[in-house]
C-alpha cells in the first residue's frame, strides 16, 4: 500500500492537475499503484534525483516555471498540485 493514505475519499486525486501529478509519481517512482493526494513525495522513495526529474516533466507538461526544490516546500501530491495551480493562475 502507498505510505501515508488515508481510507477516506478525499485522500483520492480529484482534479486534473492531481491526477497527472500522481501519474508521473507512479512513473517516476515505479509505484505498483497510483499515490493518494496526501501522499509524500518522499515518503514513498523519492529522492532528489526523482525530485528534478518529477519538477522538469512538471515544468515541460504544465508550462510552469517551478523554482528549485519546490517539491521540498511542498511534498505532498495535493500540496504541488496547489503551487502548480497558483503558478499557473489556474484551477482544475
Amino acid at each position: 500500500m502507498v505510505a501515508n493514505s488515508s481510507a477516506t475519499d478525499t485522500a483520492q486525486p480529484r482534479a486534473a492537475t492531481e491526477n497527472a501529478i500522481a501519474a508521473l509519481w507512479r512513473e517516476v517512482l515505479a509505484l505498483p499503484e497510483s499515490p493518494r493526494a496526501t501522499d509524500n513525495f518522499f515518503a514513498l522513495g523519492g529522492d532528489s534525483t526523482a525530485m528534478v526529474m518529477v519538477e522538469l516533466r512538471i515544468q515541460e507538461e504544465f508550462s510552469v516555471e517551478l523554482p528549485p526544490g519546490a517539491m521540498l516546500n511542498a511534498p505532498s501530491l495535493r500540496e504541488l498540485a496547489r503551487l502548480i495551480e497558483e503558478r499557473d493562475g489556474s484551477t482544475s
